[in-house]
């Protein structure tokens, strides 16, 4: 499991933006106040164009397009050579039923160049405009372990269904949000690490971070998070196995 704590993002820009989805907006905290490319354009870049010099990861999340290709560079402005990338990933893949899931989010690590740095995230889209609703680069905490397996999986509908008089039902759909229940299992007395993610959480408090909650689980996609932890109920042991439990709630 890989949570980044802060982002350490400092500007952002792009070749192609609406008035009113700006490129900016991908770093507000709501995914889906997004960055859209201009009208009729199919194809975008939006550039990270300086990163602070301790980030070694990026997650970018609600994204709507067919492929985005992420290219990392070892100084400001695309500038210096590339230390990671280019790396292009398919966002429109196939499940046993769907031949058009939409992948929420990618994750790239990369080697910290030690100075401040940039990135680009070349995205395209058929038949409409690409968005992307975060851009998120900053330090990676491995934790070294990832939930314990069951990870619960349900999502709230946030759809109306509202009863008619004539017995019909007036139906809107609206969001579905995941909100993920899950347990840490931590190892080690002392239980150094159980206290680093009670401290990191603390430090959070309420704001919406990426997390990788299974590290090396396939397709990745589907254990990416961009969300707030909640009910975080630690317990830790007498001699060398301590819990925390918690929710992943998606930020919309």
């Amino acid at each position: 499991m890989q949570i980044i704590p802060e982002n350490l993002i400092v500007s952002v820009s792009a070749d192609s933006e609406d008035t009113e989805f700006s490129a900016n907006n991908v770093l507000n905290v709501h995914s889906r106040k997004t960055w859209k490319t201009s009208d009729s354009v199919l194809s975008g870049v939006l550039t990270l164009a300086e990163i602070s010099a301790a980030a070694n990861g990026l997650e970018l999340w609600y994204l709507l397009g067919d492929s985005v290709t992420i290219t990392v560079y070892d100084d400001v402005d695309l500038g210096g050579d590339i230390i990671y990338g280019p790396t292009e990933t398919d966002l429109i893949v196939s499940d046993s039923y769907y031949s058009d899931v939409q992948v929420p989010g990618v994750w790239a690590e990369y080697t910290s160049p030690g100075v401040a740095h940039s990135a680009k995230a070349e995205i395209s889209r058929t038949g409409d405009e690409p968005e992307i609703g975060i851009a998120y680069g900053g330090k990676r905490w491995e934790i070294g372990r990832n939930p314990r397996w069951g990870i619960g999986k349900p999502f709230v509908d946030h759809s109306i269904a509202y009863d008619l008089d004539n017995g019909y039902e007036y139906l809107f759909d609206r969001n579905k949000q995941k909100r993920w229940p899950m347990t840490l299992d931590l190892p080690g007395n002392p239980p150094t690490d159980f206290h680093t993610i009670i401290e990191m959480l603390e430090r959070i408090g309420p704001n919406p971070v990426p997390v990788l909650v299974a590290d090396g689980a396939t397709p990745q996609h589907r254990y990416l998070m961009y969300g707030r932890f909640l009910d975080v109920n630690p317990t830790e042991a007498k001699y060398n196995l301590s819990t925390i439990a918690f929710t992943l709630k998606e930020y919309l």
